[in-house]
């Protein structure tokens, strides 16, 4: 099951949830950022965590959070393509999507706080920036109908968003060197 931005926010508002999509995918992908596999249950307890699910609505909720989970973490450890911000369909209000887009980020902030970033761990350069605009984008208000200009300018900040992540993560989350296997000495 692929989990989407409508079916994720219609899951999440049947059982009272606070947190809404975007900022769940965020929350999600800072957590993996900064630390190991984030903990499923430890997520979705964060997520719910204002939340009164109950009965059949829970049980869809949960449904739709494991597989938000699992897409989630398939697509930040894709190399190819990286994480995409679970967002608004690109037909709706630019208004709407700009504070998804915000929600998104300030999730993305708090799961690398959650995922065990202290304000004293050294980051490189360039990672503090991202983070810095990260900050910035999570505080954007766009109360505009969306013309050409606003249009390009939020694409360019989801593609930023993107890149962002993926720096991130490569700093904070080095990739392994490949261990060479020793030949099996032993004669048969």
């Amino acid at each position: 099951m692929k989990a989407g931005y409508q079916q994720v926010e219609e899951a999440l508002r049947a059982v009272d949830a606070v947190t809404q999509a975007a900022e769940a995918q965020g929350l999600l992908a800072g957590m993996a950022s900064s630390a190991g596999t984030p903990d499923k249950a430890a997520w979705i307890a964060q997520v719910l965590a204002d939340a009164s699910p109950r009965g059949e609505p829970a049980k869809t909720c949960l449904a739709v959070l494991v597989a938000l989970y699992d897409q989630t973490l398939r697509e930040l450890d894709d190399d190819g393509l990286g994480c995409q911000p679970l967002l608004p369909d690109d037909s709706g209000p630019l208004s709407e999507r700009a504070r998804a887009l915000g929600r998104w980020a300030s999730g993305f902030l708090v799961g690398m706080g959650l995922g065990g970033l202290k304000r004293e761990t050294a980051l490189s350069a360039e990672v503090s920036e991202a983070l810095r605009d990260l900050d910035a984008i999570a505080q954007i208000e766009m109360d505009t109908a969306g013309g050409e200009d606003e249009e390009a300018a939020y694409a360019e900040l989801v593609e930023y968003v993107k890149v962002a992540v993926l720096l991130v993560r490569a700093d904070l989350r080095p990739v392994p060197a490949p261990t060479q296997k020793t030949p099996d000495r032993r004669l048969h």
